[in-house]
């Protein structure tokens, strides 16, 4: 992966938990399905969800575990590109 593409992933995610952002993961037709919640704190309002999608490479799968976002692959059928 160029690293100038890995890095704005590397930017986007943690400017998601820096927000207080939930982020999930999970592997989906050879991509990864990332889900961002978040729920305002008390006292404010607010409540906002969004899905992007991002490459299934070992850069992303690694960059999300050192984050502590386990990637779920139940959905992932038997022909995972990282099995």
């Amino acid at each position: 992966m160029d690293p100038l593409e890995l890095r704005g992933f590397e930017l986007k995610l943690a400017d998601w938990l820096a927000q207080g952002y939930q982020v999930m993961a999970d592997e989906i037709d050879g991509e990864v399905r990332l889900t961002t919640h978040f729920v305002a704190r008390a006292g404010a309002s607010g409540k906002e969800r969004d899905q992007e999608f991002w490459p299934l490479l070992p850069e992303i799968v690694h960059m999300l575990e050192q984050n502590g976002i386990p990637l779920v692959r139940s959905m992932a059928g038997p022909d995972s590109p990282l099995d």
